[in-house]
């Protein structure tokens, strides 16, 4: 039976994907667990994000049942002003597509936010995160080199820069 991927602006009710997020060994690339109050004002600035219209994270939904989030914000990469992309599946999902189809659908909406200044769409797994150097390339984006990067703020990491033109026409699914 086909499964759905849906993504779903994020709401109230989804601080509990962001706890099921913050496990061990969801925080691996991620600088580890994060405390309860930390975790909950990640929620808090994803919310006001919609409020604002400055960052944009949805919930991950396969056939009705959150399974993780994905979402974006203006960064700058460089001096290149650019939208940033980060997502999580939680640990029971993962490997089934449901992330590269959930960036693809992120990607889908963040096209309809650039602009001539901000067309450039960037995600930086670390090099030795198999998975999410995997869903970059399923959603088509292009890996341009290696980088040194900061996550969390103050550890060094070298992160693979993933990047898409959010104004160039989206290429034609496989098989058409």
């Amino acid at each position: 039976m086909p499964q759905t991927v849906v993504l779903r602006p994020w709401g109230d009710e989804d601080l509990a994907i962001l706890e099921a997020n913050n496990a061990p060994e969801m925080m691996t690339y991620l600088g580890g667990s994060e405390t309860a109050e930390k975790v909950a004002h990640r929620h808090r600035v994803f919310l006001d994000g919609w409020t604002n219209d400055d960052t944009w994270v949805f919930a991950i939904l396969v056939d009705g049942t959150p399974v993780g989030s994905v979402g974006y914000w203006p960064s700058t990469h460089g001096e290149t002003p650019i939208f940033e992309a980060g997502w999580s599946v939680h640990t029971p999902f993962q490997g089934r597509g449901y992330g590269a189809a959930a960036l693809g659908l992120c990607i889908q909406d963040a096209r309809a936010r650039a602009t001539a200044d901000r067309r450039l769409l960037y995600a930086f797994p670390r090099i030795d995160n198999a998975a999410s150097n995997r869903i970059c390339e399923k959603a088509g984006m292009t890996n341009t080199g290696e980088e040194a990067f900061e996550y969390p703020k103050g550890v060094p990491i070298t992160c693979n820069a993933w990047a898409i033109d959010l104004v160039a026409p989206a290429p034609s699914p496989p098989g058409r």
